[in-house]
């Protein structure tokens, strides 16, 4: 499709094209500029602005009448820096565990109540643990969730654990004392080990990644089939992932504020 085949364009591709334009273009951009970069019509343009400017994606200099992007096109990027920020700094010691396991690595970023997986290596076994990248998964479930809830204020773990919750398999557990000795028990050790909780026939071991008075931002983990785990050394894999995702939390706390010493 040609970028000025406006009658088959469908409106998604004309808004991303106009959108792509003005970040792109010089600190201000005209209407014209943006017809010119879009091959679309001024008229186009000119409506397709106006619904950025109404929803702070885009501001209009009311002297120039010329645009530029909007408070809240850069609060998309600071929200999107973050999760950049942690994949960046854990992808070599992602790669290391792989090269370590060869099993199904995953990166997990806390989101409130929730954790995201953000990134994996996949097992190279032809029957091996994959997860969909944006997979949005309570704290309480499962052992990347778990390691991260334990190290969480005791009172921010009584609001999440007011929350109802659901059972992935069978083997899930909600019950609500069985937890809370868990994450007693994370603390503890620093580490989480599930199997079936979320996925079944899946062991998986994470640690938590923190970084800043020792917030859980994410964790580390390693997933794997049940019937693989045993032929893991379990107490390497426990002190080689711990240490990974330690080293990641002082990275992403210096890449996030690096004017700290």
């Amino acid at each position: 499709m040609k970028p000025s085949d406006e009658g088959t364009s469908s409106t998604t591709e004309r808004v991303i094209r106009t959108y792509l334009a003005l970040v792109s273009g010089s600190s201000e951009v005209g209407i014209t500029d943006l017809a010119t970069a879009t091959g679309m019509s001024k008229a186009v343009v000119h409506r397709i602005i106006g619904h950025f400017v109404d929803y702070g994606l885009a501001a209009r200099n009311p002297v120039t009448r010329r645009y530029s992007l909007g408070p809240k096109s850069f609060a998309l990027a600071e929200a999107v820096r973050p999760k950049q920020v942690l994949s960046t700094c854990a992808r070599p010691f992602m790669e290391y565990l792989y090269e370590l396991t060869g099993e199904t690595i995953t990166l997990t970023q806390r989101v409130n109540f929730h954790h995201l997986y953000v990134s994996q290596i996949e097992s190279p076994h032809e029957i091996h643990i994959s997860v969909a990248l944006g997979t949005d998964v309570p704290l309480t479930v499962g052992s990347c969730g778990l390691c991260q809830l334990a190290f969480l204020d005791q009172e921010t773990i009584d609001l999440i654990l007011r929350i109802p919750r659901k059972k992935y398999t069978d083997a899930t557990v909600t019950d609500d004392a069985t937890i809370r000795a868990r994450l007693d028990d994370i603390r503890r050790d620093g580490y989480s080990v599930t199997s079936g909780e979320r996925v079944s026939l899946c062991t998986s071991i994470a640690t938590p990644i923190l970084a800043g008075n020792h917030n859980p931002i994410g964790s580390l983990g390693v997933a794997c089939l049940d019937s693989r785990f045993p032929l893991i050394d379990r107490q390497m894999l426990i002190q080689e992932t711990k240490r990974a995702a330690s080293q990641i939390g002082k990275k992403v706390l210096a890449a996030s504020h690096p004017t700290l010493p």
